[in-house]
């Protein structure tokens, strides 16, 4: 295939790739692929997010102004509490809680669109389920920051994606400086320079059979023909939108070519036996100290695409392992990832609202409240 060379192994692990890179560097990449886009091009289900100043302080730094809108939900707190909510609280095994949570998120997207939750800015949006920040991050400065921008926009700034088990002390900080800190979702870590996960039998087992597949790493983006950035966006619609939920964000395309040209995102691929097509693939974020996964891609019409799956999983943990990565590999699929070593972690949001918007913040503090008691316990033991 153009453009592709083999990954190679060394002691079990995926090696190669592109050289480690500072948080900056990472944030000039981005603002490459993001160069005069169009939004829905590149997402087809964010119909209301406007990019700001790349090179601001906060940056990536993101606008919705709509107040309500369904769509994906990386830019729509309306959504995650409202009907992605109610989606991740069928998947509950047990009937009352199942029946509670759905009851409760149809009651949050109600009384959330009073208070029109979509008209906010996000700082360090990478519009990806997981963002990205520095390790070493400052949460008195974070605060400061969103306070400044809240009270000069007037309206709320949201930042998302902080894991406790990674963040604590950062979020309190933010908290002690008049931020509301939201947990919406469970989390799973891998923690790439203590590698416990590779003592997991069912971790090694599906690094060999990641290397018997024979992955292909993407080296030269400009020589890959048109049909394969379509078949990127098919793999990944199959398995985020068909199979899990269409609120994930729809990633086009246009936006896997352009995320390869830019460099933004290491693209590693499961060619089809006999090489004429691909089958899987995994678009991973790599750099400063850490890694996160925002895209997967699996012919789930295959007889067993379950084994796709973990051959993807397994690439991202062994790079996490051989790069002495931090991988924060977003939510779902829990007990998958606990049999493979993930530490499962609440990951909140943390929200200034200017100090005009008293009502506002009384809002989001009860939510907050209310989250925290008894949704997170639920997230936890059900292990979404």
């Amino acid at each position: 295939m153009n453009g592709f060379e083999p990954v190679p192994w060394s002691d079990g692990l995926p090696g190669g790739g592109p050289a480690e890179r500072t948080y900056e560097e990472a944030v000039a990449a981005w603002s490459a692929c993001w160069q005069g886009a169009d939004v829905p091009r590149m997402i087809a289900n964010l119909h209301d997010c406007r990019i700001l100043d790349p090179t601001a302080p906060q940056a990536p730094l993101t606008e919705t102004r709509a107040g309500v809108i369904r769509q994906a939900w990386i830019c729509s707190p309306w959504t995650v509490f409202g009907p992605y909510g109610y989606s991740e609280a069928s998947k509950i095994r047990a009937f009352w809680p199942r029946l509670t949570s759905k009851g409760g998120a149809v009651a949050s997207a109600a009384v959330l669109g009073l208070a029109q939750p979509d008209r906010c800015l996000q700082v360090r949006n990478f519009l990806f389920s997981t963002p990205i920040h520095p390790i070493q991050l400052n949460g008195a400065d974070l605060a400061l920051q969103m306070r400044t921008l809240a009270e000069a926009s007037g309206i709320p700034v949201l930042c998302r994606g902080l894991a406790h088990s990674w963040r604590e002390a950062e979020i309190r900080d933010a908290q002690a400086r008049g931020l509301i800190a939201i947990p919406n979702r469970v989390v799973w870590l891998y923690d790439g320079a203590q590698p416990a996960f590779l003592e997991r039998h069912n971790t090694r087992m599906d690094l060999a059979l990641a290397r018997r597949a024979g992955p292909l790493r993407l080296r030269e983006p400009a020589a890959v023909e048109p049909w394969v950035w379509e078949r990127l966006a098919e793999l990944y619609a199959q398995l985020y939108l068909q199979k899990h939920n269409r609120l994930n964000p729809a990633y086009t395309a246009a936006f896997m070519k352009a995320a390869a040209l830019s460099g933004l995102l290491e693209f590693l691929v499961f060619p089809s036996p006999g090489g004429q097509g691909l089958e899987a693939f995994v678009g991973l974020f790599s750099g400063a100290q850490q890694s996160t996964c925002p895209l997967v891609g699996v012919d789930i019409q295959q007889q067993k695409p379950a084994g796709l799956y973990r051959k993807c999983c397994a690439l991202c943990f062994g790079l996490a392992a051989a790069r002495a990565h931090r991988l924060n590999f977003s939510s779902g699929a829990g007990q998958f990832k606990r049999l493979r070593g993930g530490v499962p972690s609440v990951e909140y949001a943390l929200l200034a609202v200017p100090q005009a918007s008293r009502l506002k913040r009384k809002f989001w503090a009860t939510l907050s409240q209310g989250v925290e008691r008894w949704v997170v316990p639920m997230l936890l033991k059900e292990g979404l």
